[in-house]
């Protein structure tokens, strides 16, 4: 199962990674469903990608992050 998410001015594969799974390092799914992802440190905005659901995904919620990345 996949779900989409538009990307925003300055989005990375490890951005999208984050706000998906709560993990930046956890992007290799989102590569593998998305093989025509184009190869860029910063994406621009409005481009579609399909982020693979996972079962055991936990979303970082603010309380859950340390104070410097709140």
């Amino acid at each position: 199962m996949t779900t989409s998410y538009t990307t925003q001015t300055g989005h990375t594969i490890y951005t999208i990674a984050y706000k998906a799974y709560g993990d930046a390092l956890a992007y290799q799914g989102i590569i593998e469903a998305n093989p025509t992802l184009p190869i860029t440190s910063v994406y621009p905005a409005g481009l579609v990608v399909m982020i693979p659901i996972l079962e055991n995904a936990t979303v970082a919620t603010s309380s859950s992050l340390p104070p410097w990345k709140r």
